[in-house]
């Protein structure tokens, strides 16, 4: 059975970014099915409106492809893929970056924000708010996977392992060196994700 992927972009990104355009073409190539929506709000998003894109790109593969889906989303967009897995059920989710509420809470991340997009904090308050039912997500997912970075300046891995180790025991969970937050321009030192082959690999 040929792929089919939902591909949910982080916040103030696009489809047009990072690993998104490769990922898009080696699913082309594969014979595959992917949909890469374009999540809207730019920097102010909204979550309702976030999930109902999701729904509606997840609801259009599912109607043209018999087999089974697999989810896969970066930073904010994993907080999106694991609200729509709550009434979806799914093959393989691969989170990357995931950006769990509690981020949003610490404040190292919140003077970042502050610096750099001041105004989208109330937007980014009211779009990390909302709750999670992982026992939900785990049911309707065969198989989790969480990549973290060890350079993440926002996604700390000793932040989010004990969220994925207390609700996705059997979770797979693979932590990069020196990725960043999986950019394709994090810059020097750090390594640029304009290609994903893990990620694809996970998505077979």
């Amino acid at each position: 059975m040929k792929k089919a992927v939902l591909d949910i972009h982080a916040y103030a990104s696009t489809p047009g970014e990072h690993y998104h355009p490769w990922l898009q073409e080696q699913i082309h190539a594969a014979g595959g099915v992917i949909e890469s929506p374009i999540f809207p709000g730019g920097i102010t998003p909204d979550f309702d409106e976030w999930l109902e894109v999701a729904q509606e790109a997840f609801s259009k593969i599912k109607d043209s492809h018999p087999g089974k889906i697999c989810v896969t989303g970066r930073s904010l967009g994993c907080l999106t893929a694991m609200k729509l897995a709550e009434t979806n059920v799914m093959d393989t989710m691969v989170l990357v970056a995931p950006a769990f509420p509690i981020v949003f809470t610490q404040e190292k991340v919140r003077e970042k924000f502050m610096a750099w997009k001041s105004e989208s904090m109330p937007a980014l308050d009211a779009f990390s708010s909302k709750e999670v039912d992982f026992e939900k997500v785990h049911k309707n997912c065969s198989k989790i996977v969480f990549f973290l970075s060890d350079t993440d300046p926002y996604v700390k891995p000793k932040l989010v392992l004990s969220i994925i180790n207390q609700n996705f025991p059997d979770a797979e969970v693979k932590i990069f060196p020196n990725a960043d937050h999986f950019k394709a321009n994090a810059g020097e030192g750090s390594r640029s994700f304009s290609e994903f082959p893990e990620l694809l690999e996970q998505l077979k």
